[in-house]
């Protein structure tokens, strides 16, 4: 029987933060090559989201689970990168149909409702 390893909260932190990033790296690059994000969450074929799911690959493969003892999906990665998506998701407003993300106008320039930087700075 193996022993699960656990990260440390500074791991697990940067972990998600990454993950995150990778995640909305995805819904930019389905925009930009003009693919419909009001009706799918993630391209599977894209290669952010293929690091993504590499990512949890190898933390099952070198016996990891999150870590955290507080946080809901302890002990099951597969749950835990759902929760991750929908995280993002919600941030883009995928399910409020608004598509407004801050962190991808910030980071990438743009959102899925339209806005750039400028329409941030002019709020």
């Amino acid at each position: 029987m193996s022993r699960t390893k656990k990260m440390t909260e500074k791991q697990h932190k940067e972990f998600i933060r990454l993950v995150k990033l990778l995640l909305h790296a995805c819904r930019d690059c389905m925009r930009t090559r003009k693919e419909d994000t009001r009706n799918f969450r993630f391209n599977v074929n894209d290669g952010y989201y293929g690091e993504v799911h590499g990512m949890f690959r190898a933390l099952e493969v070198l016996e990891y689970n999150s870590g955290v003892e507080y946080y809901h999906y302890t002990n099951d990665l597969d749950a835990w990168k759902h929760e991750l998506e929908k995280q993002v998701l919600d941030e883009e407003g995928f399910y409020t149909r608004t598509h407004r993300c801050d962190f991808c106008t910030q980071h990438f320039g743009k959102d899925g409702a339209g806005r750039t930087r400028k329409d941030l700075v002019n709020v």
